[in-house]
């Protein structure tokens, strides 16, 4: 899932705040 994040694609506004919290940015 973390893969998700980091391509950007399908972000949603939860999934875009928990990838930034697990990638630290």
């Amino acid at each position: 899932v973390e893969e998700v994040w980091v391509n950007g694609h399908e972000i949603t506004e939860t999934g875009l705040t928990a990838g930034q919290q697990i990638l630290g940015k």
